[in-house]
């Protein structure tokens, strides 16, 4: 599995997900920067924050990493899905269905 290391102030946090969406959000505005870390595994329904940095003061470094021990979230909501994307198998099923109901196969 795929990671990601954010190193901010000399630790280090490691984020990643198994089957799902990693995101890293980055904020800037005039004065200030907020960077923001979080997964939503699709199997699970968990959504899971990782690190979040409201005052960044300094910097930050991400490296893709492989096969690591993930850290322990920050929080942790169950519950959470993601609408995730047809296949194209499963695009003409449901394309095939709407013209069978229609009768124009």
């Amino acid at each position: 599995m795929f990671a990601l290391k954010i190193t901010y102030k000399g630790k280090d946090t490691i984020v990643g997900v198994k089957d799902g969406l990693l995101t890293v959000w980055v904020h800037d505005e005039s004065d200030r920067c907020i960077v923001y870390a979080d997964s939503v595994e699709t199997e699970s329904k968990e959504r899971n924050i990782w690190f979040s940095a409201e005052e960044m003061d300094g910097e930050i470094d991400v490296e893709v990493v492989e096969n690591v021990q993930l850290s322990k979230p920050l929080k942790t909501a169950r519950g959470v899905s993601i609408r995730k994307e047809p296949s194209k198998i499963e695009k003409y099923r449901m394309l095939e269905e709407i013209l069978k109901e229609k009768g124009l196969i």
